[in-house]
């Protein structure tokens, strides 16, 4: 005569199915590879992101006249690239008053001089991008 043990189990497993023991583990397996797919993944990005082939940086500006601006930015590229860094021109209401998408082909510190319709009180450095390979 089967105890209660046995019979409480038989009656699960008639109730419910039997063990998926087999099932689990593919789960378990699969659910870990995809996490560290996941995990992969995710770090080359913030690597990726994180170093860029060209970095740049806005040392000084000068307003040179009613419809001039002169800045100076330092451009770290990677050797064998170039690249285009765009500056940008406000006035005193904060308006636009002159763009200029120099193009770098070497690191240093570049002047870079930005016409303006008229006078400029600022010059930014809204971002620097690595141009294609030809």
């Amino acid at each position: 005569m089967p105890t209660s043990e046995e019979s409480t189990a038989a009656l699960l497993r008639e109730r419910y199915g039997t063990d998926r023991s087999g099932q689990r583990r593919i789960l378990v397996a699969g659910t870990v590879l995809l996490a560290i797919g996941f995990l992969a993944w995710l770090g080359w990005t913030a690597w990726h992101h994180s170093t860029p082939g060209i970095r740049g940086g806005l040392v000084s500006f000068t307003i040179d006249s009613e419809r001039q601006a002169t800045a100076r930015i330092d451009v770290r590229l990677d050797a064998g690239t170039s690249g285009r860094c765009l500056l940008r021109a406000t006035a005193s209401d904060h308006f636009v008053v002159g763009e200029v998408n120099a193009r770098v082909h070497e690191s240093g510190t570049h002047r870079v001089q930005v016409r303006t319709e008229r006078r400029a009180t600022a010059v930014e450095l809204v971002d620097c991008t690595l141009e294609p390979p030809r």
